[in-house]
């Protein structure tokens, strides 16, 4: 009987470490909270990085793919860069459900500072996932 009286307490205990409890079906049952699957564009790989490059050696540019996790069309509408120095380049029309894509990021070092550099780029969609950032990171010499 005590074995069973320290299991039921070892049970309760956990329970209560998850927070609130439901009781369906007659047992209680612990709120966990599951993350949620992203649904929109969505980047497998969504930082690159161009290693150590010289200030002379011309433009960087990388091609990031992506595919529409939902159900319906998304638009990329816009993109923001974190410096003038970056250029980028996205569909202009709808990407099917499931479709894949890529965006094209251009990175110019010559008139900026050398050192090791990080970059966004934040993309605009008509997705559930409004805004998606992409990154890119160089050591420039």
């Amino acid at each position: 009987m005590k074995h069973h009286l320290g299991i039921l307490c070892a049970l309760l205990a956990s329970i209560s470490a998850f927070g609130q409890s439901t009781v369906q079906n007659g047992a209680t049952v612990p709120n966990i909270a599951i993350e949620k699957p992203v649904v929109g564009i969505v980047f497998p790989d969504n930082e690159h990085d161009f290693g150590r490059v010289s200030i002379s050696g011309g433009l960087l540019t990388h091609h990031f793919e992506f595919v529409n996790t939902s159900q319906t069309d998304v638009f990329i509408i816009g993109s923001l860069s974190s410096c003038s120095c970056t250029k980028v380049t996205y569909p202009k029309t709808p990407i099917r459900p499931f479709a894949k894509g890529r965006v094209t990021v251009t990175y110019d070092p010559v008139g900026y500072p050398k050192g090791e550099l990080k970059r966004r780029v934040r993309l605009e969609t008509t997705g559930a996932q409004q805004f998606v950032p992409i990154w890119f990171k160089a050591d420039i010499y």
